[in-house]
Protein backbone atom coordinates (compact mmCIF):
# COMPACT_ATOMS: atom_id res chain seq x y z
CA UNK A 1 0.00 0.00 0.00
CA UNK A 2 1.29 3.52 -0.43
CA UNK A 3 1.51 5.95 2.21
CA UNK A 4 -1.54 6.73 4.25
CA UNK A 5 -3.67 4.44 1.62
CA UNK A 6 -6.43 2.07 3.12
CA UNK A 7 -8.74 -0.43 2.10
CA UNK A 8 -12.15 0.78 3.39
CA UNK A 9 -15.55 -1.53 3.39
CA UNK A 10 -18.72 -0.37 3.35
CA UNK A 11 -20.62 -3.45 2.35
CA UNK A 12 -18.75 -6.96 2.32
CA UNK A 13 -15.46 -8.43 3.02
CA UNK A 14 -14.09 -11.90 2.80
CA UNK A 15 -10.15 -12.99 3.19
CA UNK A 16 -9.61 -16.23 3.41
CA UNK A 17 -5.60 -17.30 3.42
CA UNK A 18 -5.39 -20.56 4.87
CA UNK A 19 -1.95 -22.52 6.90
CA UNK A 20 0.73 -22.00 5.40
CA UNK A 21 -0.51 -19.35 2.42
CA UNK A 22 -1.62 -16.42 4.61
CA UNK A 23 -2.63 -13.17 2.57
CA UNK A 24 -0.11 -10.57 3.64
CA UNK A 25 -1.49 -6.30 3.35
CA UNK A 26 2.08 -4.04 4.34
CA UNK A 27 3.45 -0.57 2.88
CA UNK A 28 4.91 -0.26 -0.35
CA UNK A 29 7.93 -0.03 1.23
CA UNK A 30 9.26 -0.60 5.04
CA UNK A 31 9.78 3.30 5.82
CA UNK A 32 6.33 4.50 5.22
CA UNK A 33 2.61 3.82 7.26
CA UNK A 34 -0.26 3.05 5.36
CA UNK A 35 -4.09 3.53 6.72
CA UNK A 36 -5.00 -0.02 7.90
CA UNK A 37 -8.20 -1.54 6.67
CA UNK A 38 -11.04 0.20 7.56
CA UNK A 39 -14.38 -1.67 8.17
CA UNK A 40 -17.29 0.34 8.34
CA UNK A 41 -20.64 -0.68 9.61
CA UNK A 42 -20.26 -3.84 6.54
CA UNK A 43 -19.20 -6.99 7.05
CA UNK A 44 -15.94 -9.11 7.44
CA UNK A 45 -14.33 -12.34 7.87
CA UNK A 46 -10.75 -12.46 7.47
CA UNK A 47 -8.80 -15.18 8.24
CA UNK A 48 -4.84 -16.30 7.93
CA UNK A 49 -3.93 -12.96 7.37
CA UNK A 50 -0.90 -11.01 7.96
CA UNK A 51 -1.14 -7.22 8.67
CA UNK A 52 1.45 -4.77 9.62
CA UNK A 53 2.55 -1.03 9.04
CA UNK A 54 -0.21 0.56 9.51
CA UNK A 55 -1.70 3.50 11.44
CA UNK A 56 -4.38 1.05 12.79
CA UNK A 57 -4.27 -2.19 11.40
CA UNK A 58 -7.75 -3.14 11.39
CA UNK A 59 -10.51 -0.55 12.49
CA UNK A 60 -13.87 -2.15 12.96
CA UNK A 61 -16.54 0.45 13.34
CA UNK A 62 -20.47 -0.92 14.07
CA UNK A 63 -19.12 -4.34 12.82
CA UNK A 64 -19.39 -7.99 13.93
CA UNK A 65 -16.67 -8.67 11.41
CA UNK A 66 -14.81 -12.26 12.63
CA UNK A 67 -10.93 -12.10 12.79
CA UNK A 68 -9.16 -15.66 13.25
CA UNK A 69 -5.94 -16.61 12.66
CA UNK A 70 -4.29 -13.21 12.26
CA UNK A 71 -1.16 -11.62 12.69
CA UNK A 72 -0.94 -8.28 13.31
CA UNK A 73 2.06 -6.48 14.13
CA UNK A 74 4.07 -3.48 13.73
CA UNK A 75 1.18 -1.59 13.79
CA UNK A 76 0.65 1.56 15.80
CA UNK A 77 -2.75 0.09 16.78
CA UNK A 78 -3.23 -3.22 15.65
CA UNK A 79 -6.97 -3.78 16.01
CA UNK A 80 -9.38 -0.25 16.77
CA UNK A 81 -12.82 -1.87 17.90
CA UNK A 82 -15.93 0.35 18.55
CA UNK A 83 -19.66 0.36 18.45
CA UNK A 84 -21.86 -2.51 17.95
CA UNK A 85 -22.22 -5.13 16.51
CA UNK A 86 -18.87 -5.81 17.73
CA UNK A 87 -16.05 -8.06 16.38
CA UNK A 88 -15.34 -11.68 17.36
CA UNK A 89 -11.51 -11.99 17.36
CA UNK A 90 -9.81 -15.36 17.73
CA UNK A 91 -6.47 -17.29 17.70
CA UNK A 92 -5.15 -14.17 16.24
CA UNK A 93 -1.12 -12.97 17.22
CA UNK A 94 -1.25 -9.56 18.12
CA UNK A 95 2.32 -8.30 18.77
CA UNK A 96 5.08 -5.63 18.67
CA UNK A 97 2.64 -2.98 18.28
CA UNK A 98 2.46 0.23 19.84
CA UNK A 99 -1.13 -0.86 21.40
CA UNK A 100 -2.33 -3.87 20.38
CA UNK A 101 -6.20 -4.05 21.07
CA UNK A 102 -8.08 -0.82 21.50
CA UNK A 103 -11.91 -0.71 22.64
CA UNK A 104 -14.20 2.13 22.62
CA UNK A 105 -17.81 1.62 23.62
CA UNK A 106 -17.09 -2.13 22.23
CA UNK A 107 -18.58 -5.41 23.09
CA UNK A 108 -16.28 -7.76 20.90
CA UNK A 109 -15.59 -11.37 22.52
CA UNK A 110 -11.54 -11.73 22.20
CA UNK A 111 -10.52 -15.26 23.04
CA UNK A 112 -7.95 -17.66 22.74
CA UNK A 113 -5.53 -15.18 21.39
CA UNK A 114 -1.83 -13.64 22.32
CA UNK A 115 -1.66 -10.22 22.47
CA UNK A 116 2.11 -9.85 23.57
CA UNK A 117 5.14 -7.50 23.12
CA UNK A 118 2.92 -4.65 22.61
CA UNK A 119 3.56 -1.02 24.66
CA UNK A 120 -0.16 -1.75 25.86
CA UNK A 121 -1.75 -5.02 25.02
CA UNK A 122 -5.24 -4.48 25.26
CA UNK A 123 -6.72 -0.75 26.53
CA UNK A 124 -10.57 -0.53 26.99
CA UNK A 125 -12.72 2.98 26.69
CA UNK A 126 -16.56 2.57 27.79
CA UNK A 127 -16.42 -1.17 26.78
CA UNK A 128 -18.05 -4.38 27.79
CA UNK A 129 -16.11 -7.20 26.18
CA UNK A 130 -15.74 -10.56 26.66
CA UNK A 131 -12.31 -11.76 26.88
CA UNK A 132 -11.02 -15.19 27.96
CA UNK A 133 -8.75 -17.62 27.15
CA UNK A 134 -5.98 -15.23 26.27
CA UNK A 135 -2.19 -14.85 26.12
CA UNK A 136 -1.56 -11.47 27.92
CA UNK A 137 1.92 -11.09 28.76
CA UNK A 138 4.90 -9.98 27.53
CA UNK A 139 3.53 -6.18 27.32
CA UNK A 140 4.74 -3.31 28.87
CA UNK A 141 1.44 -2.40 30.33
CA UNK A 142 -0.92 -5.84 29.49
CA UNK A 143 -4.22 -4.53 30.37
CA UNK A 144 -5.38 -0.13 30.48
CA UNK A 145 -8.71 -0.07 31.63
CA UNK A 146 -8.85 3.76 31.57
CA UNK A 147 -12.34 4.67 33.22
CA UNK A 148 -13.86 1.61 32.78
CA UNK A 149 -14.37 -1.55 35.21
CA UNK A 150 -13.57 -4.55 33.31
CA UNK A 151 -13.17 -7.91 34.34
CA UNK A 152 -10.30 -10.14 32.63
CA UNK A 153 -10.64 -13.94 34.27
CA UNK A 154 -9.36 -16.99 32.71
CA UNK A 155 -6.93 -15.04 30.50
CA UNK A 156 -3.14 -15.67 30.70
CA UNK A 157 -0.90 -12.72 32.24
CA UNK A 158 2.31 -14.26 32.73
CA UNK A 159 1.77 -14.80 36.60
CA UNK A 160 -0.84 -15.82 38.99
CA UNK A 161 0.19 -12.62 41.28
CA UNK A 162 -1.99 -9.66 40.60
CA UNK A 163 0.32 -7.29 41.80
CA UNK A 164 2.94 -8.31 39.00
CA UNK A 165 0.13 -8.95 36.18
CA UNK A 166 0.61 -5.06 34.74
CA UNK A 167 -3.02 -3.86 34.65
CA UNK A 168 -3.83 -0.44 35.32
CA UNK A 169 -6.96 0.96 36.11
CA UNK A 170 -10.16 -1.22 37.52
CA UNK A 171 -9.30 -4.21 36.14
CA UNK A 172 -10.83 -7.20 38.34
CA UNK A 173 -9.16 -10.81 38.08
CA UNK A 174 -10.78 -13.36 40.30
CA UNK A 175 -8.99 -16.15 38.00
CA UNK A 176 -6.49 -16.39 36.05
CA UNK A 177 -4.38 -19.23 33.92
CA UNK A 178 -1.56 -20.69 35.31
CA UNK A 179 0.29 -20.96 32.29
CA UNK A 180 -0.09 -20.27 28.83
CA UNK A 181 -3.27 -20.95 26.90
CA UNK A 182 -4.38 -23.56 26.18
CA UNK A 183 -2.19 -25.73 28.74
CA UNK A 184 -2.53 -23.48 31.39
CA UNK A 185 -4.95 -24.57 33.78
CA UNK A 186 -7.85 -21.96 35.54
CA UNK A 187 -6.40 -21.32 39.33
CA UNK A 188 -7.30 -18.35 42.15
CA UNK A 189 -5.04 -15.24 41.44
CA UNK A 190 -2.82 -14.51 44.35
CA UNK A 191 -3.52 -10.82 45.63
Amino acid sequence: FEKDASLKINGSLKIMGKEGAIVEFLPKSPDINWMGIIIDSGDADISYVKISGAKVGIKAVNTGAKISNAIIEGNETGIYTTGAPSPNISKATIWHNSTGIVMESSQALIEKSDIAQNKTGIHFAKSSPTIKENNINDNEINVDAGETSVNMDSNYFGTVVFEEMKLKGNVKVANTLDNKYPSGKVVQAVI
